[in-house]
Order: C-alpha cells, then sequence, then structure tokens
C-alpha cells in the first residue's frame, strides 16, 4: 500500500490482500536516479513549459498591470506552492504526493476528493497541450480534421511508450524538449530586445476591475503545478534532489513569462491585439515581424515543443492519481498493476492515454469548466492540509521546513485560500455550475469504491466520520449549484430582454433576430441577425452579463463563408455595415468582427460607422 496511516488516522492493513495478481502496487514501482536538470526539467513543465499561451493576459488588463501581475502574484500563489511542497514532500516523500499528505491531515475520505478531483482534471486538460501542438504544426502542414486527429493520436502513442518505459526516460525526454524551448524563449528575448522601439510597460493599464480580474484568474493558471512532483516520489531513488527542483523553479518561471512578454511588447506596441486566438498577436507573430529569416519557424517549433514538454510530463504525475487510489483499494484494482520489465503503472497510463485519444477527437472545451473547478477544490484542500499537518503531527521530520513557525505559515496561506474561494465565484455562473456538478462527482465516486473494494482498511462499510463528510460537502455543493442555477435563469432572461430591445430599437427593418442560446464555456448568451436582403449574410451577437467585476458587453463576430478579393470582401462587410450603423450614434455594439475563408479581416467598434464600401476596403488595406 501507499501509506502508513488509515482513514481518519486509523492504522493501515498490514497487507494489500484485495490487490490483482501480478506485480502491482507502491512498494513494487522501479526506483530511478534522475540528476537535478532532470527533475528541474519536470518541475519546469508541470508548472509552465514555457510562454506561449499567456499573451490573453497583455491584452486583458494592459501590458503594464500585466508585468506587475506576472511579478507580484507569484509570491502571494506560486511561492506557498512551491515552499508547501517543498516541505511535505521532504518529509513524506511518498508516491502520490499530495493524496497522501491530504489523507495524513484530515483521513480517507478527503484523500480520495483531493486525488479523485485532481487526477479527473489532469486528464482533461493534458489532452489540449496536444491539440495545442497540432494546431501550430497546421501553420507548415495543410491538414484535414481526419490527418490532424492521426497527428494526435500518434503523439499520444509515441508519449505513451516513453512514459511506459519509466520516468526516468520521461526526464531525459522533457529535459531535451524543455531545453530547446528554453533557448527559443531566450533567442525571442534577445531578439525582441535588439528591437526595441515601444514602451513595453506603456499603457500601464485598461480595462479597469474587469481587466485585472481576467489577468488573475490567468496567473492562477500560469503558477500552478508545483504539487506534481509529489506524484512520482516514490519513483525516485533522490526525492529530496525534488526539493531542490522546485525553490529552483520558482524564480526561472517568472522570467520565463514576464521577459518574452517585455521585449515581445517593446518590439511591437500593440498591446491590444495580443492574444491566442486566430487573428490575434501571440509570439509566432511577433517574431514574423523581426524580419529574420527562419525565426518564425523556430518559434512555431518551439511553441509546438512546450506543449509537447508539458503533455509528456502531465502524462506521467496525471496518471499516478487512480494509480495510488487503486493500491488504497479506493478505485478499480487493475490500476494498480505493474509492468513486469519496466515496474510502471501500465494500465493507469494506458488508460489515460485512450481517454485522451478520445477527448482530442471532441470539441471538450465545456469540460474545462469543470476542468478548473475541480483544480482549485483540489488545491484549496491540499493547502488547509499542510496547516493542519503541522499541529497533527508536530515531531514529523521535516528536512526543510517553512521557517517563521506555524503563526508565519498560516499567515502565507490565507491569501492562497481565499484565491481559492474567490475562484469558485469569480469565473461566471457556467463555471459554478458545471465545476459543482464536477465536484459532486467526488462524494459519489468515493461511496460506490469504498463499498466495492473496501479502502484503506478492506473495510466497506462507510464511518461515521465518511457520512458526515459527504453530507456537508453535498450539502454546500447544492446551495452553490442552486444559486449558479437561479443567477443563471436570471442572466437568460436579461440576455433575451437585451436582445429583443436590440433587434426592436435598432434592427428590426433590415435582420432577423435568431433564437437565443447559452455558451457555458465563455459564460454568455448568444444568438444571431440574419440580413433579410441576403440570408447569406449574418452576424452572430455575443451577450456578456454584468459579473462580479466583468462589465456588460455586447458584441458581434461574423463570419463570411467563401474566399474573396479584398474589394469583394469589403462590399460583403458594407451591405452588413451600413445597417449596423444607420443610426444617430453609429454602431451600438461594443464591436463587430467580420472575416472570411481567404483571412480578410474588418473590425468596427462603438459608435463609429462607415459610408461606402470604399471607406471599409481602405481600412483593410491599411490593416494589412
Amino acid at each position: 500500500m501507499s501509506n502508513e496511516v488509515g482513514g481518519n488516522g486509523t492504522p493501515a492493513a498490514p497487507t494489500n490482500t484485495s490487490a490483482p495478481a501480478g506485480l502491482s502496487g507502491v512498494d513494487n514501482l522501479k526506483k530511478h536516479k534522475m540528476s537535478l536538470l532532470a527533475l528541474l526539467a519536470l518541475m519546469y513543465s508541470w508548472t509552465c513549459g514555457g510562454p506561449f499561451g499567456i499573451e490573453n493576459i497583455v491584452s486583458s488588463c494592459g501590458p503594464g498591470l500585466a508585468i506587475v501581475v506576472l511579478l507580484v502574484f507569484p509570491f502571494f500563489w506560486s511561492v506557498p506552492q512551491g515552499l508547501i511542497s517543498a516541505e511535505l514532500g521532504s518529509a513524506i516523500p511518498d508516491e502520490g504526493g499530495y493524496y497522501i499528505w491530504i489523507r495524513r491531515a484530515f483521513g480517507e475520505f478527503w484523500g480520495y476528493q483531493a486525488g479523485w478531483w485532481r487526477s479527473i482534471s489532469c486528464y482533461v486538460d493534458s489532452a489540449i497541450y496536444i491539440v495545442l501542438a497540432v494546431s501550430y504544426l497546421g501553420a507548415f502542414i495543410t491538414l484535414s480534421d481526419f490527418q490532424a486527429y492521426l497527428c494526435k493520436a500518434a503523439l499520444i502513442i509515441f508519449f505513451t511508450i516513453i512514459n511506459l518505459r519509466g520516468l526516468g526516460d520521461v526526464g531525459k525526454l522533457t529535459t531535451i524538449l524543455s531545453v530547446f524551448v528554453v533557448l527559443v524563449t531566450v533567442t525571442f528575448v534577445i531578439i525582441g530586445f535588439a528591437n526595441w522601439t515601444y514602451n513595453p510597460v506603456e499603457p500601464f493599464a485598461a480595462g479597469g476591475w474587469s481587466g485585472l480580474g481576467l489577468a488573475l484568474v490567468i496567473a492562477v493558471w500560469l503558477y500552478s503545478g508545483y504539487e506534481s512532483m509529489g506524484m512520482v516520489a516514490g519513483e525516485l531513488q533522490n526525492p529530496q534532489d525534488s526539493i531542490k527542483a522546485i525553490l529552483i523553479s520558482l524564480p526561472v518561471v517568472v522570467a520565463t513569462y514576464v521577459f518574452p512578454i517585455l521585449a515581445g511588447m517593446a518590439a511591437n506596441g500593440e498591446w491590444e491585439s495580443w492574444g491566442i486566438d486566430p487573428g490575434e498577436l501571440n509570439f509566432v507573430e511577433i517574431a514574423g515581424g523581426f524580419g529574420i529569416p527562419g525565426i518564425v519557424l523556430l518559434v512555431t517549433l518551439g511553441a509546438m515543443v512546450c506543449n509537447l514538454s508539458l503533455y509528456n510530463a502531465y502524462l506521467a504525475s496525471g496518471s499516478r492519481g487512480f494509480f495510488v487510489l487503486a493500491d488504497d483499494n479506493l478505485c478499480p484494482k487493475a490500476l494498480a498493476k505493474l509492468n513486469k520489465k519496466h515496474k510502471t503503472p501500465f494500465i493507469a497510463i494506458l488508460i489515460m492515454a485512450i481517454i485522451n485519444i478520445v477527448l482530442v477527437y471532441f470539441d471538450f472545451t465545456t469540460l474545462l469548466v469543470i476542468d478548473v473547478f475541480l483544480f482549485i477544490a483540489a488545491y484549496l484542500v491540499w493547502f488547509l492540509a499542510g496547516i493542519a499537518l503541522r499541529y497533527k503531527e508536530p515531531d514529523l521530520n521535516r528536512p526543510f521546513k517553512i521557517p517563521g513557525g506555524n503563526k508565519f505559515l498560516i499567515a502565507i496561506f490565507i491569501v492562497p485560500i481565499i484565491i481559492c474561494i474567490a475562484s469558485f465565484f469569480l469565473n461566471g455562473v457556467g463555471y459554478m455550475i458545471g465545476g459543482t456538478i464536477g465536484i459532486i462527482t467526488g462524494p459519489i465516486t468515493y461511496i460506490i469504491f469504498k463499498k466495492m473494494y473496501g479502502g484503506l482498511n478492506n473495510n466497506k462499510k462507510l464511518l461515521s466520520f465518511d457520512k458526515k463528510s459527504t453530507a456537508i460537502l453535498t450539502a454546500v455543493a447544492i446551495v452553490i449549484l442552486v444559486v449558479g442555477l437561479f443567477l443563471n435563469i436570471q442572466r437568460s432572461e436579461e440576455a433575451n430582454a437585451a436582445f429583443t430591445e436590440l433587434h426592436q430599437d435598432y434592427y428590426s427593418q433590415s435582420f432577423d433576430l435568431g433564437e437565443q442560446s447559452p455558451d457555458f464555456e465563455a459564460d454568455t448568451f448568444y444568438s444571431s441577425l440574419t440580413l433579410k436582403d441576403d440570408p447569406d449574410l449574418s452576424i452572430e451577437i455575443w451577450y456578456y452579463p454584468q459579473f462580479m467585476f466583468y462589465a456588460t458587453e455586447f458584441g458581434g463576430y461574423s463570419y463570411i463563408e467563401g474566399e474573396f478579393t479584398e474589394e469583394e470582401f469589403a462590399d460583403k462587410v458594407f451591405m452588413m455595415v451600413r445597417p449596423l450603423t444607420d443610426t444617430p450614434d453609429g454602431l451600438p455594439l461594443d464591436y463587430v468582427e467580420f472575416e472570411d475563408d481567404a483571412g480578410n479581416y474588418f473590425y468596427i467598434e462603438y459608435g463609429e460607422s462607415y459610408e461606402s464600401a470604399e471607406a471599409i476596403l481602405a481600412v483593410i488595406q491599411e490593416a494589412a
């Protein structure tokens, strides 16, 4: 078994009598002697991987504030994470990491909840890295949907083979990939600063509280992952060296985020256009402005390799979650089986890979709503467990111990705990609803698996503490779910009224209004305006109700199917812009974007109007 203490502090059973036949369990894992560089590369991939994908933080709050957030936020979020990971990892260097720590602090039930939530989270979001890697590959090779899927599947199979060979090979490959990403990043930074043209921190802020709120949400993602090293601690001959890797990675990750943004802004001042969606300004596009042959290819490869490195590392840590749960009789026992040759948890790895192969075929972005909520919930329990263990096991040998005593430990975790709680409510109503449903799967599956497999002590009866914990957690989740559903109904009615008012006041003569639909991923509602004179031309209208820091926004997007010349595109755009802006004050929406298959793009914002297609064409040509 992967434990010394059972649920609620009860002694664990001496042997796992219900374990499957053959080699299995934490005690039989192969130990690997890994260099500090390999451990640092793994830690770097779990917590960062590279700067690619952080561009949204610049346009959300302004370059200056983005830099401040990226410099200051780690002291309140990632530094406490890194320190508590180092302390608990040095004291309890067992396979399963945070699951073991939480179980020792709060018992079997809460250990299972965190293990279940974080494992499900890893299963979902790890597939994103493969999707992003193949999307970068699409910049060089035109791929059909089926060809792209085959590439995704092939990459998953390749990294699965590496993981099946053991953590040593995972570390070696991750080192190679991470070194390449770092070299590409350093090259970008040097060339960016060499092309210094703009003040990289102006304007300092934009978007007010809504911009800051979004920046903080992004920062939570960027500065997480320090618990991952603990998940594979049982496979290290030198687990104490992982503490050095955690501490060294903290400043390296900050530098990876801050310097590329400063360099990119210094070379290209179009901060409003920064983003990761098609048509927005990312690091690859900025590199294209350097005018150096081969630099776009290099940065694109860096972005692709960054995501592959992330997937390789998360396949290793994510697959260990259900492995240790199975070893403790808390999920199907086959997941505890080990490969005879390499002594790796091959069933757990293969199942994660198979699920990833399925997920990359579908549009699974809605699942990410649940994913983020589960990830934050596991972090909240982990932080509380780190504090609780100081009091529950004061004499536990801690080779690395956060200085300052217990009061200081509590003080540095006040902000992270507040961030976790606030995150449940700041990311939108759809996030609350989907995430709460995900939370409830924890106690439900715990009861099922406990009845089936018996848990730590091979006892299929629920203890009184487990029953109370299940009731409390379920009750809290149901309350949040009810509040979320109530808010969603209110917001839906608000959006419907806004669409109707917009149509009646401005567009009933020129456009037909479509049915309202929800978009849970974006936490918004959308409808459509279809031009009566040409039903092939329509605009999706997105209504973002006010929520917390986020102000009400009313925007539109029109995809014009087909490839057109700039003149033809301008004519079609004008057919929609003319009735859209036929008001005393110009466009009443915050913005409307137009795009076609040839890459033509036009943007019009609140209050603007155009008198002719020629005027629109001039704007398109100037932007090109």
